[in-house]
């Protein structure tokens, strides 16, 4: 097992090496698809196309982590912790990694849910912006906000801007089915 770092050219080397018995890659489809098919979109679904890629491939493709805060009678170092925990994983690498929770999901009945977003707004004023790096979060996250117009961004900007990768929202009132 090795890591390897470095430009486009240097990991399609190691991807084509006869060394490399297998592959495994974290990132977007868009970057596997350009591994695998050769753009950015891969083959329509009605096409078969020919791999670039024969050796064993996986992929660990974006994901959508929720964070579930069950309800309970949490202490107050308890519900702190899970507050810091919260923001050391959104504020880690932009919140670009794929365990990085995308969702916090809480029970609007749970007794101690404003105190726990109060404490969960204290830590993020507590920490620097980070803009989100990865190629097209920008525009996800400008998608996002314009798609949930009541959404809260933790810490509250000055302007709703989308390099500012630390929101929630409110919205649901139900289950949507």
């Amino acid at each position: 097992l090795r890591f390897v770092y470095g430009p486009v050219s240097v990991a399609s080397q190691c991807i084509h090496h006869r060394a490399m018995e297998e592959l495994h890659m974290t990132g977007s489809d868009r970057t596997y698809n350009m591994i695998q098919w050769g753009c950015p979109t891969g083959p329509a679904p009605q096409e078969q196309g020919e791999p670039k890629v024969t050796k064993h491939f996986t992929a660990e493709l974006g994901a959508c982590t929720p964070y579930i805060l069950c309800p309970g009678q949490w202490s107050e170092g308890h519900l702190r912790d899970y507050a810091r925990s919260i923001v050391s994983m959104k504020v880690h690498n932009a919140g670009c990694n794929c365990l990085a929770p995308q969702i916090l999901v809480t029970s609007k009945s749970w007794a101690q849910r404003a105190h726990f977003l109060d404490l969960l707004r204290e830590e993020f004023s507590r920490v620097q912006t980070r803009k989100p790096w990865y190629p097209g979060a920008a525009e996800r996250v400008r998608k996002i906000i314009a798609d949930n117009p009541r959404m809260e961004f933790f810490p509250a900007p000055a302007t709703r801007d989308a390099t500012h990768p630390f929101l929630t929202a409110d919205s649901m009132d139900g289950p949507p089915w």
